[in-house]
């Protein structure tokens, strides 16, 4: 329309004034009444309104103001979704080559509708293969990141991805994953996902000293019910414990929520 009737190609800025309703109330304030008004943006509108002069006219950068926008119940929504609009594809460093882990982390990006390139390599985590406490996995999150953005140096950040165990409750394992996210500006954020109490059968294998993914048949062989099914899926691909890291380390990391 804005071509059609007047010729407009680029809009390089835009100012947004989300709601006129203010906690102040300003003697000069060009609102004026406007100021008691509950009336807003709403975040369907903002990112249908975003969304079209991003693609068609070449938009480059958004001012919101108000009244008082950080007024608005749905700021953090709209400063998230808007940072996903404007974002640049981003390139990933993964420190993993394991096939099962970049398929999580695609699921994860395409949930959260996040542009990026994945560049896997193969690091040291500097733990055990078989972390067993929270701390030991917690570093070796981290130690994957660290040395993943070594090694691509042109990376946005690095990502770290470490599943472990601990003993918890009445001395029993629980399995949890710590993801942890890295770039070259310093900033550092570790996640650590919902826990799960293992089974009897896994306990007894972790107390042996033994390595957990090498003797999981066994219990594969006992299972009697879809529970059983269930449980022996999500201890064998990890995939809820990796998917709740992934995610939360991620929106935490773009929201800039710790720095």
């Amino acid at each position: 329309m804005l071509k059609r009737v007047l010729g407009i190609e680029v809009i390089e800025k835009l100012h947004i004034e989300l709601l006129f309703r203010c906690n102040f109330s300003c003697y000069r304030c060009y609102h004026g009444e406007r100021l008691k008004y509950g009336d807003c943006f709403t975040l369907e509108d903002l990112v249908r309104l975003i969304s079209v002069l991003r693609s068609e006219y070449q938009l480059q950068a958004v001012t919101l103001s108000g009244g008082e926008p950080f007024l608005h119940k749905e700021l953090e929504n709209i400063k998230f979704i808007f940072l996903k609009i404007f974002m640049k594809k981003l390139i990933i460093a993964l420190g993993t080559i394991s096939p099962q882990k970049i398929s999580y982390l695609k699921e994860v990006l395409r949930d959260l509708k996040i542009k990026s390139v994945i560049t896997s390599v193969e690091v040291k985590s500097e733990v055990s293969d078989q972390p067993i406490t929270s701390g030991e996995t917690k570093k070796g999150s981290i130690k994957r990141a660290k040395n993943a953005l070594k090694e691509i140096k042109n990376a946005d950040f690095a990502l770290g991805i470490e599943v472990g165990y601990h003993k918890y409750l009445q001395n029993k394992y629980e399995i949890f994953c710590w993801a942890t996210i890295i770039d070259n500006h310093g900033h550092k954020i570790s996640v650590q996902s919902h826990k799960f109490l293992l089974p009897k059968y896994h306990q007894d294998i972790l107390n042996k000293g033994k390595y957990l993914g090498n003797n999981l048949d066994g219990y594969s062989k006992k299972v009697k019910d879809s529970i059983e099914a269930y449980i022996d899926n999500i201890i064998r691909h990890r995939r809820p414990f990796i998917i709740s890291a992934l995610k939360s380390v991620l929106v935490r990391y773009l929201k800039n929520e710790d720095f």
